[in-house]
Formats: structure tokens, C-alpha cells, sequence
């Protein structure tokens, strides 16, 4: 117990440093060598100090059961290669005598030598490594070692709704030690009863130093013997200053995707800018906006007795997208919602017809256990589809519904559903209207409830339930809001006059020391004492002045504030205020020195100017700001701590119900479905789903449900 929670406190130290990287470019500070880290006891083992009559450690008695050296994300092959060369490396080992400073070598070892993966992200983060030594078992002369190697270099992050799911699947990228790779490689595979088993996947590779904004390029593809879609494009992205992110795309897309009757296709090439936010207020809210322009060509196998006069089989189109919307996210919930226009043309581009659609989501967490939480997803979408003086429309661009979504954005993070999504009718297959194949009009509304019911923590119950650490963790974000500010208020307006008069303090306690220093051979011994603190106060205040005028690149901008609140009465050390007062106040009228005193009242004098200057930065502004900034770490660690777990198994409960226009009769084009499954999510590798919805209020050529089944796979290359 005592030694999981002195590894989860280090573990939050690590995180701390995530927060600092948030508003900082780090300093490589070099500070005093860091003192061997003594093991810690746990169980019925004896202290590390404990001895016998002798006088000999009693640990020091046992011989070596095992050695382990773990860490939390072991999995990525980068770590686990890493951690089988440290292995080699530790002095401590299997069937030897144990040794205390051997162990606290090895401590000091891991700390110097395991490595962090350098980041591809133009902000630097402060990186971070802890590592706690322990023993345990002890009985029958033998005791286990374990070493644990926690570390963590955090980036601040988007507060969108997507950002907050990935967090929940991949928190090491969250703590932003994956290693970065120019290949990646993701397979896929799924079910359903319009595309039945398709497989495939796709591939990324990033650039070289980002060559005119350009990211990386693409390739996905997959297929089955009824369905087959491809695609391929060029990503790129700025970010620029004070705004948020602009990110661009120009690529290729082809899809071929069976319905009921007919299969329908799409070729196109498009271009796309869309336009992000930084995240706003406590909620961290994103609002997100762009625009894409496609031309291509739409087919489909229906033929002209199938569709009517107002619609097409086959026409080459050219159209505009225009879309906007807004996320935000909280400890337990994450709303997005968006807007889109398209507007196309026959044959080019033009104003023939012109598409819209809304889409809706609200997810939420609640925990009804240690590691056990609810998830409940949320989601309703309705569309329009309308021509312009009668003109037809290509049916492919029409609304087909049925378990599998079609997104208005294609390839895109931004997740916005456009098309009827029922579970209990297979892809497509939702789209029979009274006038011909594909919706007009549509709303859907989806329920889906997956309570964890077995589970393994990624962080053990018995820590985070421990009010110690608790009170540590609290504890810890008062500390990095403090240091948040401190970074804020360097970049005040005012805070160069401020510079300016740590300046004249300075000159003003050189000149106090030299006042000092002639003075010495006269002071009498009764006044000793005084002349002693005196000349201490202005010594330490003169090497903290010092430190807060020097431009050090190796010093960051709040710890140079540091040294500055370290100077004024705000501050918990009131370095020149105790100088003023040993010198002003108490030596000066024992001594009677005429040059002590003047140069103790331009201390007072350049002191009341600094006062002032500091009194003007907005320091209040700059903790809210601060507190703003932490929301989202604070969100992040949370639900690390409290939520994750390294494997869980959910049943899944649904509820769907959607409607579809124009309508034969009235309520022809509604539909409800209901079901369930079960999920697997191996964190970070895999998630599983499988499950089974029925269809109700069906019409007489529908199935009475549908079997849905979907597997992600991370990275292949870690």
C-alpha cells in the first residue's frame, strides 16, 4: 500500500510537470545532484534503517527473491525495449545479497538514464521522470525488489468532445509518450448485413519538417465482396498566433456502397480548410469552421423506372460545403454540435440543389463504482435535401440511413454525422420514400448506455481512494496554479517596469553592502549582532535581486518571478523588507554611521518604487487565467486517475428511432430500434463491439434486425 501510494504521488509530480508545459517553453535547469532515493518498505518487511543487536541492516540479511522493473505504458514497444536494457543494468539481482545502497543506486540509474521519446509539436514540454525503489515479501530470507518508472511529458491539448474520447482510449498519448513515427499504420474491420465482413485500414506518414504547412499524407481503404471505398490526400495545418489551428486537405475519395436494391458511387476530388479555436472559458469551448470544394461523379445502379423524373442515376457534379459548430468537454460530459450547407450543381458547379444538415451529441461518465463508470452517448441529426426550380437531383446524394454512419466531413476528426443512423436496419438500407430510393428529409435520435461491469485499473483503487493522496493531488494544483500565474504575470505590460526597479533595488543594496563593509572595524562589540543580521538580510537580498536580473535561458520567466515576489512584502521570504528593517530600523540608530543610513533610506526609497510597480501587475487576472488553463489538465488527470482502466467489459444498451420523408402514408417512414451487445476495450490496443438490434415498427420488405459488429485496432508500427 504505502509503496503504490508513494509511486502514484511521484506519478502526480510527473503529471504536475504537464501543466508547467502547458504555459512554458522548458528550461534545462541544472541544479545540485539529486541525493540516492532510499527504498521503501512495504508489507511486514523491516525498515531500511532497522538493525539488529549487532548493528547490521536487517534487510541487508535477506537475499534476493526476484527483481522487477515495471512501467505504466510497458505496452509501447519503444518502453518495453527500453526497460529490457535497464534490466541489464541493475546492480541488484536475482539470488544475491540485498543491499540497500545498491538499490538506491539503481534508483539514481533509472532516474539519469531512461528516456523520454522526443515530440514532433513546436511547444516543448517540461519533461519528467520518477522512479521509487521497493522491497517487499519479506519472509523465509528472501524479499522482492521492484523499481517503477513513471514519467510523463504533457502537452496542452484541444477540449473537444473528440479529444475527450481519445483520452479515454489512448491515455498514453494523452501524456504524450508515444514515440513519434514519420509510418503509421492502423487496420480495421467490421460487420454489416449491406457491406457484411470488410476489412482493411490506413496509413500515415508524416513530413519532414512541415514544408509549406504540409502535415502528413494519407491512404485508407477497405472492402468486402459487395463494398469497396479509398482514399488519399495531402494534410497540412498552421496554428497561428493567439487563435488556434487552421488545418487544410486536398485529396482524392472513391466509394462504392451497396444498399438494398442498388449499389451507389461517388468519385470526387476535394479541397477543404477548416478553422479551430483556442479553447475558451472554464469549459475549454471550441468553435470550429471551414469550407470544402468537390467535383466529381455519381453513380448508382438504380435504374430511371426505379428513381422517377426528379432524379438522376448517374451525373458528374461540382459542389460547395460551408459548416461551423462548437465543443466543449467537463470532467463527466462533452457536447458537440454542428452545422453544414452543401450546395451543388449538374454537370459543375452551380445552384441545382442544396443539402442541410444539423447534428447534435451529449456524452456523459458517471461513475457508479471505483473504475466503474456509465457511458451514455447521445446523439440526434436531421437533414434536408431541396432542388432548385424542379431541377434533379443525383439520388446518391440523397439520405440513406441503417447501422453505419456517413459523415459530412469525410477523413476528418471532427465528427459530424449526415445520414439517418438506426442500428436495427443494416447500412443503407433504411430508404424507401414515396418518391423513390434515398430521404428527402430525415431526424434520427440514438441512445446508447454501456455500464463497465469487469474491469482492471490502470491506477489501483486502494491509491486512488486514499485521502492522503487525495490531499496530495490537491495540493499539487495549488502549487501549479501558483506557477501558472507567475508565467502570466511576466508577460503584463507592466511587468518590465517592475525589471526596472529590481534594477535600482539592486544598485541600492550594492551600495548598502559597500556602506557596510567600510563601516565593519568600527562597530562596537555590543552592536555586533546587529551589524551581523543586518549584513545577512542584505547579502540575501542582493543574490535574489541578482537572480531576478539575470537573463539566464536556463531560467524560466516564473522562476525569475520567483526570485522577484521572493523581494516585496506579498512574498514569503521579504528579503528587503527584513533588510530594511535590520538595517533602517535596528542597526542605524545603534551605530550612528551617517553613510549606513543613507544608504539604508535609498534602500527604503528604491524598495517604495518597486512596491508601486509591483502593486500595478494585474495579478488577479493573471490566477484566473491560470485557473482556466489547469481546467483541462485537471479534467485529463481526473479521468486517468478515476475512469481508466487497462482492460473492461460493457454490456451495450440502444435505443434508436428515425424517421425519413417523403412518407406514402403517414408514419411509413418511422422506425424504432432496440438491443444490445457487449464492448471490450483493451486501453490503448483494441475495442471490440458486438451486438444485435431489433427492428420495430418495420415495413413489410425490412428484416427484423440487424447484427452489428465492429472491431479498432491501434497502431501496428509502435
Amino acid at each position: 500500500m504505502l509503496g503504490k501510494l508513494v509511486m502514484a504521488s511521484l506519478w502526480l509530480l510527473g503529471f504536475a510537470a504537464f501543466c508547467l508545459g502547458c504555459v512554458q517553453e522548458p528550461a534545462q535547469q541544472q541544479g545540485p545532484p539529486v541525493e540516492p532515493t532510499p527504498p521503501v518498505a512495504m508489507g511486514q518487511c523491516p525498515s531500511v534503517r532497522e538493525v539488529d543487536a549487532q548493528g547490521r541492516l536487517l534487510l541487508e540479511q535477506f537475499t534476493v527473491r526476484s527483481v522487477t522493473l515495471r512501467h505504466p505504458f510497458e505496452f509501447l514497444p519503444w518502453v518495453h525495449a527500453q526497460l529490457d536494457g535497464l534490466r541489464g543494468r541493475l546492480t541488484v539481482v536475482k539470488d544475491g545479497p540485498y543491499r540497500t545502497t545498491q538499490q538506491s543506486d539503481d534508483v539514481g540509474m533509472l532516474k539519469k538514464d531512461f528516456q523520454l521519446p522526443d515530440t514532433n509539436f513546436t511547444l516543448l514540454p517540461i519533461r519528467f521522470t520518477a522512479v521509487i525503489g521497493t522491497v517487499d515479501h519479506c519472509r523465509d530470507g528472501q524479499l522482492d525488489v521492484e523499481y517503477d518508472v513513471l514519467t510523463t511529458q504533457f502537452l496542452p491539448g484541444q477540449t473537444t468532445a473528440e479529444a475527450h474520447q481519445g483520452n479515454l482510449e489512448h491515455p498514453e498519448r494523452a501524456a504524450n509518450v508515444t514515440r513519434p513515427k514519420r509510418l503509421q499504420v492502423v487496420p480495421k474491420a467490421g460487420y454489416n448485413a449491406s457491406d457484411n465482413f470488410s476489412g482493411g485500414g490506413g496509413i500515415r506518414i508524416l513530413t519532414s519538417g512541415r514544408p509549406a504547412s504540409l502535415d502528413s499524407f494519407t491512404a485508407e481503404g477497405a472492402a468486402s465482396h459487395t463494398y469497396q471505398s479509398a482514399s488519399g490526400a495531402l494534410n497540412g495545418s498552421l496554428e497561428p498566433p493567439s487563435f488556434g489551428t487552421i488545418s487544410w486537405r486536398l485529396g482524392y475519395s472513391y466509394a462504392s456502397l451497396p444498399t438494398d436494391r442498388a449499389a451507389l458511387g461517388e468519385s470526387r476530388f476535394e479541397g477543404r480548410v477548416l478553422a479551430s479555436t483556442r479553447p475558451l472559458g472554464e469549459t475549454g469551448l471550441v468553435f470550429r469552421f471551414g469550407g470544402q470544394a468537390e467535383g466529381g461523379h455519381l453513380q448508382s445502379g438504380f435504374t430511371a423506372a426505379e428513381l422517377g423524373p426528379n432524379l438522376l442515376s448517374n451525373s458528374a457534379y461540382g459542389s460547395t460545403r460551408i459548416y461551423s459548430g462548437a465543443t466543449f468537454s467537463t470532467k463527466h460530459v462533452a457536447f458537440r454540435a454542428s452545422y453544414g450547407i452543401e450546395v451543388g450543381g449538374n454537370g459543375g458547379f452551380g445552384v441545382d440543389w442544396w443539402k442541410q444538415v444539423g447534428d447534435t451529441s451529449l456524452d456523459a461518465w458517471f461513475p457508479i463504482g471505483s473504475h466503474r463508470p456509465v457511458q451514455i452517448e447521445s446523439r440526434f441529426t436531421a437533414g434536408t435535401l431541396d432542388s432548385v426550380r424542379g431541377t434533379p437531383i443525383p439520388v446518391a446524394k440523397r439520405f440513406f440511413g441503417g447501422n453505419a454512419q456517413q459523415s459530412f466531413l469525410d477523413e476528418d476528426d471532427w465528427d459530424f454525422r449526415a445520414n439517418p443512423v438506426i442500428r436495427s436496419i443494416p447500412a443503407r438500407q433504411f430508404n424507401l420514400t414515396s418518391s423513390g430510393p434515398g430521404a428527402e428529409r430525415f431526424y434520427a435520435l440514438n441512445l446508447t448506455i454501456a455500464p463497465v461491469v469487469f474491469r482492471q485499473p490502470l491506477l489501483p483503487s486502494e491509491v486512488t481512494e486514499d485521502q492522503g493522496f487525495n490531499d496530495q493531488v490537491n495540493e499539487q494544483w495549488d502549487v501549479l496554479a501558483a506557477f501558472t500565474a507567475a508565467n502570466h504575470i511576466t508577460k503584463d505590460r507592466k511587468y518590465p517596469e517592475v525589471l526596472k526597479q529590481v534594477s535600482s533595488v539592486h544598485e541600492a543594496l550594492v551600495g548598502l553592502s559597500a556602506a557596510l563593509q567600510s563601516a565593519h572595524s568600527a562597530v562596537a562589540p555590543a552592536d555586533e549582532a546587529l551589524f551581523s543580521a543586518c549584513s545577512v538580510a542584505a547579502q540575501f537580498a542582493k543574490r535574489r535581486a541578482e537572480s531576478a536580473m539575470r537573463e539566464d535561458p536556463a531560467v524560466s520567466a516564473d522562476a525569475r518571478y520567483g526570485f522577484i515576489a521572493a523581494l516585496v512584502k506579498e512574498g514569503k521570504e521579504q528579503r528587503v523588507p527584513k533588510a530594511i528593517d535590520a538595517c533602517l530600523n535596528r542597526l542605524s540608530p545603534a551605530l550612528h554611521d551617517a553613510n549606513v543610513t543613507s544608504a539604508s533610506r535609498d534602500l527604503n526609497a528604491t524598495f517604495d518604487a518597486l512596491e508601486q510597480a509591483y502593486g500595478k501587475l494585474d495579478r488577479a487576472a493573471a490566477q484566473n487565467r491560470a485557473a482556466r488553463e489547469l481546467s483541462y489538465p485537471k479534467r485529463i488527470f481526473g479521468t486517468i486517475v478515476h475512469d481508466l482502466n487497462v482492460w473492461s467489459v460493457s454490456p451495450v444498451f440502444l435505443f434508436d428511432t428515425a424517421r425519413i420523408w417523403p412518407e406514402a402514408t403517414s408514419g411509413a417512414g418511422l422506425r424504432y430500434g432496440v438491443g444490445g451487445g457487449i464492448r471490450l476495450s483493451l486501453v490503448s490496443h483494441a475495442n471490440f463491439t458486438l451486438g444485435y438490434a431489433r427492428n420495430l415498427h418495420r415495413a413489410p420488405n425490412e428484416g427484423t434486425g440487424a447484427l452489428f459488429f465492429s472491431i479498432f485496432i491501434s497502431e501496428l508500427l509502435r
